[in-house]
């Protein structure tokens, strides 16, 4: 993890965006100079000239532009070898669970160590079968050194951060990590990778977490899911792969250079989890590990079922994580409470634990016991005499086990949010309650991907009906552009401008309609590559074929007004596209994933997708109205230009924001969250709202996602969900 980002990889991106920015104002520059030029030295008869000009530059510029990038969406880096790849996303992860583990508090004011011991040995393959396929298996590496493998499953006990070690130990490397809810199987998960990045070897595989609940077995097979995830996360492992055989991410995978880390298993839908594990067999390599964690109850309905087909991880062992212990607790607590008046708050809650109390029963988990802390003990500043008092865990009020995590979960958020919070607590529950139920009646998994968010308004599935309205919508707003010039034949002029000017915002508003229409039930994924599949290459073809056809009927048909209308329209498409183009797309492997940093991606994805419609689109309507032009000046009348401009420019907005609300998320999500916020759901700066949540350990982060603290957390909120997001009744 010491290794520096290879210099070349880190720039490599952003003096290719400079060097492509710079080309296209050359040709800018070049081609509007020469345009200025000759119209000093010509004052007269040269408008057309002048025009075809700032076309001709706006050609090339744009010619330019879409060669880069269908350039840049079809080559590699031949240069980077997969192990390279393999050091700099290494860099990548280690960087994010390490910000995770701080936020976490992971290491304050220890970690909390869990220990383990060998699971039921009914629920894995025999240690003989592990180790003989291990050392005979084809394909398979060779053996290490005797004595390197663990006896037996009864050798694989331990606790803290000896997993790492332990999963060296065991002849396949593959592990399945049992336990009961909320005994930290998450948490260990993240010590194991940040473990086995610390002693990992450059070249080497890299350990990858990634939660299971979003992986439809039943859909998608495990390697093909797992590089998806790979480059929504680290969007520079999409690249095409210099050799042919897919993209860098599934070279990584096709390789043996990602070590799967698959949380959650328990998460996957009952009826499919059965499948999902035989998934998992099909998609290891000889000698390729892996580890999984799940509940031991479902984890046990699933591999031995009663009534169906029985099922394994092939040649893995498992571990069952242990109840924390009293003592345990007692000086986690203590040790985390600061000074004397602190600590002495805790001796009658550990004087219940000593006797089998309901409050002992609950504080045996690592989740219980973390919610504990947070609620009652001070943070660095903070008065004693401003928190709740944790005796209260003792009242006889919370006669069982279940009315103490109840109790702690009620707590936690209000107590997350008692220091320097931007928005009150009410209004902070009743988000978490919206997003919560959310997640569980809408998503159906606990993973908080903000290109779903539509989902909390739209129910997912397309709907053909409206996507059919939707176009035959944009057909007659063509239709309606080239039939109005005709009015001038018969009405005033002014009345015509007028009319064209209504026309315009009437086609607008039409598109408008089709794009809600059009994007009711889509789900793109949010774009990490430019030009990446068939329709996105397709709409840069359509702007391309449009100036071919565009520039030579503007020459030889428009007159001076209308081209020069146009020619200034086209500028401007072509300015908004050498700005996005500059923003480019992040290619630096070795930045750490985030939803925020996704969700910028997108949305420069999104611009640049608007802006080569919105081209085509102007120029494609321009063509139209020159030729009614055309029509219509045989009969001599004057034709209302500004129609033109204004119903060509409206129709191109409202088209460009219908393309790049289908190829890329970000569109639906901002209408959806400006709804939501109308309507008091959630805040109007969401990504800064899940952001502090995120530091303040309500939610955690996986990559591109937030999850809950904890499912049952997210359960608990999502069933007082009315309670929270109902107003409360006016006063007087």
């Amino acid at each position: 993890m010491g290794r520096k980002p290879s210099k070349r990889l880190r720039s490599a991106s952003d003096s290719e965006t400079w060097r492509t920015g710079v080309k296209t104002a050359v040709i800018l520059a070049i081609t509007v100079a020469l345009a200025l030029v000759l119209s000093l030295g010509h004052p007269s008869g040269l408008t057309s000239t002048l025009v075809l000009l700032l076309v001709g530059g706006g050609t090339l510029a744009t010619l330019y532009l879409t060669w880069v990038m269908y350039r840049d969406s079809r080559r590699g880096d031949s240069a980077i070898s997969p192990s390279t790849l393999a050091d700099q996303l290494a860099i990548a992860i280690g960087r994010h669970w390490e910000a995770e583990a701080r936020l976490r508090r992971l290491n304050d004011p220890y970690p909390l160590d869990v220990s383990w011991s060998a699971a039921d040995q009914a629920l894995t393959d025999s240690w003989e079968l592990v180790e003989r396929l291990a050392r005979s298996g084809a394909g398979w590496p060779e053996p290490p050194p005797a004595g390197t493998w663990a006896a037996g499953p009864d050798d694989l006990a331990g606790e803290g951060d000896a997993l790492a070690r332990l999963l060296m130990r065991i002849p396949t490397r593959r592990l399945v990590v049992l336990g009961a809810p909320g005994t930290g199987k998450t948490i260990l998960m993240i010590r194991l990778v940040l473990d086995l990045l610390k002693d990992r070897q450059p070249g080497g595989p890299v350990p990858f977490l990634v939660p299971l609940a979003s992986w439809n077995p039943s859909v998608e097979d495990l390697r093909s899911w797992l590089a998806a995830q790979l480059v929504t996360d680290h969007p520079t492992l999409g690249a095409p792969n210099p050799a042919g055989d897919g993209s860098c991410a599934e070279v990584l995978l096709a390789s043996g250079l990602i070590t799967p880390i698959l949380d959650g298993l328990d998460e996957i839908p009952q009826e499919i989890r059965g499948s999902a594990i035989s998934s998992i067999n099909d998609a290891l390599m000889p000698g390729g590990p892996v580890v999984v964690t799940c509940r031991a109850e479902e984890y046990r309905d699933t591999v031995r079922p009663p009534d169906a087909r029985e099922v394994t991880l092939r040649a893995a062992t498992a571990i069952e994580l242990n109840p924390l212990t009293v003592d345990k607790v007692a000086d986690y607590l203590l040790s985390d409470a600061g000074g004397p008046e602190a600590k002495e708050r805790w001796q009658p809650v550990i004087r219940a634990m000593k006797k089998d109390t309901p409050v002992a029963q609950a504080l045996i988990t690592p989740l219980m016991t973390g919610l504990a802390r947070v609620i009652y003990n001070p943070r660095p500043g903070e008065a004693i005499g401003n928190l709740r008092d944790p005796s209260e865990l003792t009242s006889a009020d919370l006669g069982n086990r279940a009315a103490v995590e109840t109790h702690l979960f009620d707590a936690f958020v209000t107590a997350a949010y008692r220091l320097a919070a931007r928005w009150p607590a009410r209004k902070v529950e009743a988000a978490f309650a919206f997003l919560a139920h959310h997640l569980e009646e809408t998503i159906g998994n606990p993973d908080f991907a903000w290109w779903q968010l539509r989902y909390s308004v739209s129910p997912p599935g397309r709907n053909r009906a409206s996507t059919v309205i939707a176009y035959t919508c944009w057909a007659l707003s063509i239709v309606l552009i080239f039939l109005l010039p005709f009015f001038a034949l018969y009405v005033p002029l002014g009345f015509t401008i007028a009319l064209g000017i209504v026309g315009g915002f009437v086609s607008g508003l039409i598109g408008v309609i089709g794009v809600l229409l059009t994007t009711k039930g889509v789900d793109p994924s949010p774009r990490v590559r430019l030009l990446r599949s068939p329709r996105s290459r397709g709409i840069a073809a359509v702007g391309v074929i449009a100036i071919f056809i565009s520039v030579p009927v503007l020459w030889f048909m428009a007159g001076s007004r209308p081209a020069l209308i146009l020619a200034l329209g086209l500028t401007l498409a072509i300015a908004s596209t050498v700005a996005v183009t500059l923003e480019g797309v992040e290619g630096d492997l070795t930045a750490a994933p985030s939803p925020r940093a996704v969700l910028d991606r997108d949305q420069r994805a999104s611009f640049m997708v608007a802006a080569t419609v919105l081209l085509a689109a102007i120029l494609t309507i321009g063509v139209i109205a020159v030729f009614s032009s055309g029509l219509v000046f045989s009969y001599g009348t004057r034709i209302p230009y500004l129609f033109w401009a204004v119903g060509s420019l409206a129709f191109g907005l409202t088209m460009a924001l219908t393309f790049s609300a289908n190829e890329t998320a970000w569109p639906a999500y901002t209408i959806t969250r400006i709804w939501l916020t109308m309507h008091q759901r959630l805040p109007w700066a969401l990504m800064d709202f899940l952001d502090d949540a995120h530091e303040r350990g309500v939610l955690r982060q996986a990559g591109a996602i937030y999850q809950f603290r904890h499912i049952e957390l997210q359960r608990r909120l999502a069933a007082r969900y009315q309670e929270l997001t109902e107003k409360p009744p006016a006063r007087g």
